[in-house]
């Protein structure tokens, strides 16, 4: 039944699938119906977060790019019940972002803007 890693994975997810609640006696069905439904409010936090965010950089001057709300599949985004962002804040190789990363105004403005986002969502 899967590799030794998916099933280290499974038994994390049963044993934490709900803020510390073990259901590792808990039917199979009843667990994956309970981890959807976990992720499903957790995906949807993660996206009002994210809006949050872009409403606040705007209002702070800080230039997105033309996509910026894209979804990847790093596990450090997969919990299933803490909402999870990752910020690319560009490439090194690019000179504009190069000088916003290491400009005190910048990296000032970014995170006051990254606070109020957090503070917006809360609310």
């Amino acid at each position: 039944a899967g590799t030794a890693s998916e099933q280290l994975a499974q038994l994390h997810n049963r044993s934490e699938i709900l803020t510390g609640i073990d259901l590792s006696g808990v039917d199979d069905e009843v667990t994956g119906i309970l981890l959807d439904l976990t992720r499903n409010e957790t995906q949807l936090q993660s996206y009002s977060l994210v809006s949050a965010l872009m409403v606040q950089l705007k209002i702070f001057g800080i230039t997105l790019n033309q996509s910026p709300r894209r979804e990847e599949s790093f596990s450090v985004l997969k919990s299933a019940n803490v909402p999870s962002i990752l910020f690319d804040l560009g490439s090194l190789s690019n000179n504009m972002n190069l000088i916003n990363l290491r400009d005190p105004t910048w990296q000032s403005s970014f995170g006051e803007a990254i606070a109020a986002g957090i503070l917006l969502w809360r609310d």
